[in-house]
C-alpha cells in the first residue's frame, strides 16, 4: 500500500501539472446563464454559467463548453468532411439506415440520474465499452442493468465505468466536465471497468482503488489519442457523419438539454429549433435513418 500511495502522490503531481498547464480550475455553473468572472488558476477569465441539472426532467447534464481551450489543444482537430466521404472502406455505399445500438457490442442504455457526468457516460461508458467489446468480440446482447443493485446481469468486468473519469476530472465537485478534460484523462490513464469502480449517483469524488487504476490501463488502448470534430454546416458534413456511423464509429454531440421539450411526436428535433449556443449536455450518436421524414412542430 505504501508503494501505491507513492504512485498516487506522483500521479497527483502529474494531474495537477497537466491541469495547471491547461488553466483548469474549479468553476461553479449555475442556472442563470450569466457571464461571470472568476479566478481560474491565478487568471481571470469569462465563463457563461450553465446549469448541470435539468429541473424539467429531474436529471443531470454536465457538459461544460470552453472553446478557448479546445481550440488550443493540438490533439483536437477539425475533420475534412469531403476527405471522410472519399475514404474507401468495405462499405462504399451508404445504407439508408444504421443503428449501432442494435450491435451485440453495445452496452445497455444507462442512466446518469442527477449527477452531472454526461461527458463520462458518452465517452467512457458508451463509446469505450463498445470499442472494447468489439475488439475482444464480447457479446453484450441480453446484458441488463439492475438499478437497485447498481450492477449488470453479466459482464461487469467488460462494462466501462463513467465514475473513474468523472471523479478524476471534476475537481471534487459535481459541477460537470469539459470534454477536453475527459479526452486527455482517458488518453493518459484509460478508464476502468464497472466492476472495479461502480457508478454511484451521489459519489462524484472517490478516486479509484489501486485495482481500478491497474484495470484502467487495460482500456487505455481503446480510448483516445486524437479527437476530431465536424463543424456541421451543410449536407456534405451530414454525409460525412453518416459515413463514419456506417463504418462503425459512434459520434459525440452537445445539446441544450431543455430542447428535449421541443421533440416532435416522432421524437425528432429539427434543425430549425436546434440551439447551438446554450449547450449543456453531451449525447452519443449511434446511427441515422433516412427512411424517417421529420415533421416541423
Amino acid at each position: 500500500m505504501l508503494f501505491f500511495a507513492a504512485k498516487l502522490e506522483l500521479l497527483d503531481k502529474r494531474i495537477n501539472r497537466r491541469l495547471n498547464q491547461n488553466n483548469v480550475g474549479i468553476i461553479r455553473y449555475k442556472a442563470d446563464n450569466q457571464v461571470k468572472k472568476e479566478s481560474f488558476c491565478g487568471k481571470n477569465k469569462e465563463y457563461k454559467e450553465i446549469s448541470i441539472y435539468n429541473k424539467d426532467f429531474n436529471r443531470g447534464t454536465g457538459l461544460i463548453v470552453d472553446e478557448s481551450r479546445e481550440n488550443n489543444n493540438k490533439n483536437i482537430f477539425k475533420m475534412d468532411s469531403k476527405k471522410i466521404i472519399n475514404i474507401k472502406t468495405i462499405r462504399n455505399t451508404l445504407s439508408s439506415k444504421v443503428d449501432l445500438s442494435a450491435n451485440k457490442y453495445f452496452p445497455p442504455i444507462g442512466n446518469q440520474l442527477k449527477q452531472g457526468s454526461c461527458v463520462a457516460w458518452s465517452m467512457a461508458y458508451y463509446i469505450t465499452t463498445y470499442n472494447y467489446a468489439k475488439e475482444r468480440n464480447i457479446d453484450l446482447t441480453g446484458v441488463q442493468f439492475d438499478s437497485g443493485k447498481n450492477i449488470f446481469s453479466a459482464n461487469n468486468n467488460y462494462i466501462i465505468s463513467p465514475a473513474f473519469i468523472y471523479n478524476l476530472g471534476n475537481n471534487g465537485l459535481d459541477s460537470g466536465m469539459v470534454a477536453d478534460d475527459a479526452f486527455e484523462l482517458m488518453s493518459e490513464f484509460g478508464s476502468c471497468s464497472w466492476e472495479k469502480q461502480p457508478y454511484k449517483e451521489n459519489d462524484y469524488y472517490t478516486l479509484g482503488s489501486e485495482e481500478a487504476w491497474r484495470d484502467a490501463l487495460k482500456q487505455k488502448a481503446f480510448s483516445y489519442r486524437y479527437m476530431g470534430y465536424i463543424d456541421v454546416k451543410d449536407d456534405t458534413d451530414i454525409e460525412a457523419m453518416k459515413k463514419l456511423l456506417s463504418d462503425g464509429y459512434m459520434l459525440l454531440y452537445g445539446i441544450n438539454s431543455y430542447q428535449f421539450l421541443d421533440l416532435n411526436s416522432e421524437d425528432i428535433l429539427t434543425s430549425i429549433y436546434f440551439d447551438n449556443i446554450h449547450i449543456n449536455h453531451m449525447n452519443t450518436i449511434v446511427g441515422y435513418n433516412d427512411e424517417i421524414i421529420g415533421k416541423i412542430k
